[in-house]
């Protein structure tokens, strides 16, 4: 275990990493001349992220308890956070009622990872670099304006779009999995009610809300 996090904290700690959290850190130092205790926050803020992020990024790690140990960081964060406004610091109560309400969230669900066998890997690099995310959009961007004529099969697919029937294929499975396309025997046809800004936006909301009430389920 100690070693995987070591081999993950010097693939992270690049010197160009470091290099751009000394000038992050000079920027609020010198430019926004922060006051000491802010500069203290900040570090505070800022040594903890990073050890999250070696954490998430290390495949030998169960993100479970990563993501355990934050829920609890975060509410003792707040109730803190709410005892100084009690005893006479300035500020709104509400802020702390919020983010203790959030880390009582992430605990919960937690418990349903665990209660359902899921989360281990969550938050860890995918496979597919950005270079691969952006061919397989743009591959999916020619499969559904091809569909929007009439349903294809995956050969009249690939000669429609000039591409590879392998390439085709994972265009329509990516696109499968986001609801755009389904299954016509051997065509394809293109789901235009979840196809358009509206569905865009109907898919996150309904998304996001399916992700909130998660740990209810």
């Amino acid at each position: 275990m100690l070693s995987a996090l070591y081999r993950t904290a010097r693939e992270q700690f690049t010197l160009k990493h470091l290099l751009g959290i000394v000038v992050l850190f000079g920027f609020f130092a010198v430019v926004l001349n922060a006051s000491q205790e802010m500069l203290i926050g900040f570090a505070i803020a800022l040594v903890v992220t990073e050890c999250i992020t070696v954490f998430q990024n290390t495949p030998e790690v169960d993100q479970r308890y990563v993501k355990g140990v934050i829920g609890v960081g975060v509410i003792g964060g707040s109730l803190l956070m709410a005892y100084s406004l009690v005893v006479g610091s300035s500020g709104p109560m509400w802020f702390p009622v919020l983010t203790s309400i959030g880390g009582v969230w992430l605990l919960a669900d937690v418990y349903a990872d665990f209660r359902r066998g899921e989360g281990a890997n969550a938050g860890q690099s995918e496979d597919l670099s950005s270079a691969d995310v952006m061919l397989l959009s743009n591959h999916g961007h020619l499969v559904a304006n091809v569909l929007e004529d009439e349903p294809h099969t995956v050969e009249q697919l690939a000669a429609e779009c000039d591409l590879t029937e392998s390439r085709v294929r994972e265009a329509l499975d990516y696109m499968e999995r986001s609801g755009v396309v389904a299954h016509d025997g051997q065509q394809y046809v293109l789901r235009e009610e979840n196809v358009g800004l509206w569905a865009f936006v109907r898919n996150i909301v309904a998304g996001t809300a399916r992700r909130i009430a998660r740990p209810l389920s």
